[in-house]
């Protein structure tokens, strides 16, 4: 598996360092619920965010229009440790898909963003918080949770994201697809089902959902697009009942 700022700051090359249906109920393996993390409001870039605990600096937020938030944009997505796998992302990645990745996602969350502004604990249609930034301001890495055209089961989402691979193993990842998930399962509106579809081979991203609580529930043959090398792949499918 997306709200202006002039924030400029290094490439990422020069990253911040980082710290080393109804749901069924619960087993004695499955992890206590997290709180609901609370919503700030940056009035300098304006726009809401989450704090991710643990990781100081490191936050969710928006996309922002500007020139270095394309340019993070296409380091990332060309990145063949990212490109690898994902299966929605144009490959290869330039401004013309950033540019219009931003306005789609903007366009999308813009009345989760307002109804935030005015009431941080409000329930909202669509998630807002769909980057992770670093304490430069910079995007190293998306988070997305999307309501898929399923009639039969509208209560349903789709789990995706992606991080920098400079950040991988430091425990970023779990702590921006853990929080997302803490908020939506209380502010994000008619969702009570997550799925995440993830190649059998991804080991790192299984252990990570699983970390979480997801539970793989079955496994499907997936048409891989052609500019990522095209064939078929097969995904596990891990679901988390909210």
């Amino acid at each position: 598996m997306t709200v202006t700022s002039t924030i400029i700051s290094p490439a990422l090359s020069k990253l911040a360092p980082a710290p080393a249906a109804p749901a069924p109920a619960p087993t004695a393996s499955a992890p206590a619920p997290a709180p609901t993390p609370v919503v700030h409001w940056d009035a300098a870039a304006d726009e809401p965010y989450l704090e991710l605990p643990g990781i100081p600096g490191y936050r969710l937020t928006p996309h922002r229009f500007c020139a270095a938030e394309e340019d993070d944009l296409i380091e990332l997505s060309n990145m063949p440790e990212v490109a690898r796998w994902s299966y929605r992302r144009p490959y290869p990645y330039d401004r013309g898909h950033a540019r219009a990745w931003i306005e789609t996602m903007n366009t999308n969350t813009r009345d989760s963003v307002d109804a935030l502004k005015a009431d941080p604990s409000a329930s909202v249609p669509v998630l807002p918080f769909v980057v992770v930034r670093d304490p430069n301001g910079r995007v190293v890495g998306d988070v997305g949770i999307w309501k898929e055209a399923d009639e039969m089961r509208p209560y349903a989402r789709s789990l995706g994201y992606t991080l920098h691979p400079k950040l991988h193993r430091r425990g970023i990842g779990s702590a921006s697809v853990g929080t997302v998930i803490a908020w939506a399962r209380d502010r994000l509106d008619g969702a009570k089902v997550i799925d995440a579809g993830i190649e059998v081979d991804n080991e790192p991203s299984q252990a990570l959902v699983a970390k979480l609580g997801f539970t793989k529930v079955m496994t499907k043959s997936l048409s891989w697009p052609e500019d990522k090398g095209g064939g078929e792949r097969t995904l596990g499918v891990w679901r988390l009942h909210l």
